[in-house]
């Protein structure tokens, strides 16, 4: 009890409950605790040393063992419903009555429907067998790449060899077209159709190279020439009169010439 009039407080008397069995408590709990920290941080230590080489031991098996790589790969696309092959179906049927048998792994055909016209089959390779029951209102044909087959019932085998398609009809009878023209085949006929037959091109021999004729020089130009004058008709006067001597007698006679020959051109000026 605190007296608030006198000169100094008295605080109360404090009492320790602390004993050496509390004391040895408070330190096995303290210890405890460290103890089971540090078996932690043991296993933790142990686990990562042990993990270590395992890990190692795993890369360098991996390293070494054969082993497949998946590689991913774009699914192929699928084909069309019209599209049929023998690993899908062996016989297709494409209209009431219409029925083709695939003969061959490599077969490829397509349906081309016409409407009420009836049905058109491609067959693009390979060799099949068709049947077809008698329909008045709708057609069946098969084309391949050159030839045309059209039937109102029967049962025929197209096949493609090449560049030619083989045509045979085992019950009533086929037309067919192709390039080089047209044949209706019977029950028991068979026949193997090329397309329209492509001339060789024949080489022609080269055309022996001949040398340009030189060119004839050009003909030096000539001056028209004047027809000649006619000689005029002169007096043969200059024959000397008389005989030349010695003693100076064609003096004489040269003298008399030069005299007629004066005298005829004086008579041969015309008159003024």
């Amino acid at each position: 009890m605190i007296d608030l009039g006198g000169g100094m407080p008295r605080l109360p008397r404090l009492e320790t409950n602390w004993s050496p069995d509390r004391h040895r408590r408070t330190q096995d709990r303290v210890w405890g605790v460290l103890a089971r920290k540090h078996k932690r941080r043991r296993t933790l230590r142990l686990t990562v040393m042990a993990a270590v080489p395992a890990l190692a031991a795993f890369f360098v098996w991996w390293s070494w063992h054969p082993h497949e790589t998946a590689v991913l790969r774009p699914a192929p696309p699928t084909p069309p419903a019209a599209v049929a092959s023998v690993a899908a179906r062996p016989s297709v049927t494409f209209t009431e009555g219409a029925t083709a048998t695939i003969l061959r792994p490599d077969t490829s055909l397509a349906v081309e429907p016409l409407g009420e016209r009836g049905v058109r089959v491609a067959l693009n390779r390979g060799k099949a067998s068709f049947a077809v029951a008698p329909r008045p209102l709708a057609g069946f044909s098969v084309r391949t790449e050159h030839v045309f087959v059209e039937v109102l019932a029967a049962q025929f085998t197209v096949e493609i060899r090449g560049r030619q398609t083989w045509v045979r009809c085992e019950e009533g009878q086929v037309d067919v077209t192709w390039p080089g023209g047209s044949r209706t085949l019977a029950a028991g006929e068979a026949e193997a159709f090329s397309p329209a037959p492509v001339h060789p091109r024949v080489a022609l021999p080269p055309k022996p190279r001949t040398r340009p004729a030189a060119a004839a020089p050009a003909a030096e130009p000539r001056l028209p020439s004047a027809p000649l004058a006619p000689p005029r008709h002169l007096p043969y006067t200059n024959r000397p009169r008389g005989t030349c001597g010695l003693d100076g007698g064609c003096r004489r006679g040269a003298t008399t010439g030069r005299r007629a020959q004066s005298r005829g051109t004086a008579r041969r000026r015309p008159r003024r």
